[in-house]
């Protein structure tokens, strides 16, 4: 009777405060492989810091370095930091694909990018490529835009005159250089890279 579903609600009420002390996922997962990049990794860690869009996380995968990436990574450890970086040091090298594919297994966005070490992003990157598919079209499952040669003050990505989609095709035969963005980590699925493969 009554008595029941008043203990029915409260059980609901009790669930639903649980579920929103849970941690949220970050809509976009960024992820860095380090390798004796001491010099450059903290530049690339603030540039993602100074990001207008706040949903993300940063995931850095120091990769068995032996200069002192360890040290300059320590005060991303703080708790100021705990929420938006996570930081994980691989004892030994796993070369390029070993520290790829471990940061793959760490992703928790619905979004993803790769981050390199030396990489720096603008501020309004994230929120501008986000705009696109949550303005023009939600079905969009992958954003790119063009990369700047901080040497050369050029672009780095050839091929693409003017914004648009982009079949499978025009990437393989038009496009050449460096581009970045973010694809929908859906995408990813269990997929990783070949370890075994020399080189990588």
């Amino acid at each position: 009777g009554k008595e029941n579903l008043f203990h029915k609600m409260n059980k609901l009420k009790k669930s639903i405060r649980k579920g929103m002390g849970k941690k949220s996922s970050p809509k976009v997962s960024l992820v860095t492989v380090a390798y004796n990049r001491a010099h450059l990794i903290e530049r690339s860690i603030e540039s993602v810091l100074k990001q207008t869009f706040k949903n993300w996380e940063l995931i850095i995968v120091d990769n068995g370095s032996t200069d002192n990436t360890r040290e300059v990574l320590k005060k991303y450890k703080a708790s100021k930091y705990k929420k938006k970086i996570r930081i994980f040091h691989l004892e030994e090298n796993r070369r390029y694909a070993g520290g790829v594919n471990f940061g793959m297994d760490q992703i928790r966005g619905e979004w993803f990018s790769w981050h390199d070490d030396d990489d720096e992003i603008i501020p309004e990157a994230l929120e501008t490529l986000l705009k696109v598919p949550e303005e023009i079209d939600p079905t969009i499952n992958a954003v790119t835009c063009n990369c700047i040669d901080t040497t050369t003050q050029k672009y780095s990505g050839h091929g693409l005159e003017e914004d648009g989609y982009l079949t499978y095709e025009d990437i393989m035969t038009k496009v050449s250089g460096e581009f970045w963005g973010i694809t929908k980590t859906e995408l990813l699925g269990d997929k990783r890279l070949n370890e075994e493969l020399v080189g990588f």
